[in-house]
């Protein structure tokens, strides 16, 4: 009996370390790396982008696949977390995005418009409820913060139907006050109390099955259907939205065997704003085109265009 207990051994140890590469093979599978690839992406509107595999990098200990992508972001807000970032790691369980710095910037600078649109909104409605002919000078200070985890779980190494992880959590901040000059009758504007919003946003993402896509790069069968959604909570020092609840995203990203990425679909509401969308505030002082752009989720499409390997020297 002991003589045969190596081969047994030796037979649990082939069974585990199959099954742990299994694993990496199905993440390499629907998120390949390899140096010579490169993959042409269109969006709703016609604009193209290129993605190819650039070189590696190695990070406290660990080896980063690299991307580069073009033509570079005119804006950080139209960052898209899953196609732009330029280094990927598949680590222990799961294919990480290295994600922080860039979407750092992309929410703060989207937080960054809607509060200013709030912060015309907000001023107008005061301004018409002061005396007719003054000189009272009304405006809205606001700071933003956002931090977030470094790296996003982008895939399962073991994306079995049903499953779910949390991809990613990021935690914004925004502080605002209003200040108004020349109210004799106020003499107490000057402490006009702060209001702080806390958001904190936290991505799932759940397999839902396989699926054949098409775009203009082909037909593509037993894609991996994959949806992220956030959940949103947010708390506040005084009641702006207490009555309503922020803004949510879900994109939906089809992944092909032996190619990657071969569609995603999204569709994001504004954060904060969302929560004030069926308020008097946007009703009574939004123009049309700025109540659409609040009430109405933004919706991103990008198909691939054309996936080939690069010819190698």
């Amino acid at each position: 009996m002991y003589k045969r207990l190596p081969i047994v051994i030796a037979v649990l140890l082939v069974f585990f370390t199959t099954n742990v590469m299994s694993g990496k093979e199905k993440a390499h599978l629907y998120f390949p790396s390899s140096s010579n690839m490169i993959w042409v992406y269109e969006d709703q509107d016609g604009n193209e982008f290129t993605r190819q595999a650039a070189e590696s990098k190695i990070n406290d200990g660990k080896i980063y696949a690299g991307f580069t992508v073009e033509p570079a972001l005119k804006e950080r807000k139209d960052f898209i977390r899953f196609l732009h970032p330029v280094y990927c790691h598949f680590g222990e369980g799961f294919v990480y995005l290295l994600v922080g710095e860039e979407l750092r910037k992309a929410i703060k600078a989207r937080l960054t418009d809607e509060m200013a649109l709030f912060s015309k909104l907000s001023v107008a409605s005061l301004k018409k409820n002061l005396p007719p002919d003054n000189s009272i000078k009304v405006d809205l200070d606001y700071e933003v913060k956002v931090d977030t985890d470094e790296h996003l779980k982008l895939l399962n190494h073991q994306p079995d139907i049903d499953s779910e992880w949390k991809t990613i959590e990021i935690n914004a901040k925004i502080t605002m006050k209003f200040n108004i000059e020349g109210l004799d009758i106020f003499p107490d504007a000057e402490d006009l109390p702060t209001t702080i919003l806390d958001f904190a946003i936290v991505e799932k993402a759940k397999v839902l099955g396989t699926e054949s896509i098409e775009t203009p790069a082909g037909t593509f069968d037993a894609c991996l259907k994959i949806v992220y959604r956030t959940e949103t909570k947010m708390t506040e020092t005084r009641p702006i939205a207490s009555a309503d609840v922020p803004g949510e995203s879900v994109t939906t990203i089809w992944y092909a065997p032996q190619v990657g990425i071969v569609k995603i679909h999204s569709e994001t509401e504004k954060i904060f704003l969302h929560a004030l969308s069926e308020r008097e505030l946007v009703k009574k002082h939004a123009s049309k085109e700025e109540a659409a752009e609040i009430t109405k989720p933004s919706v991103r499409t990008f198909q691939l265009k054309q996936y080939k390997i690069r010819n190698l020297p």
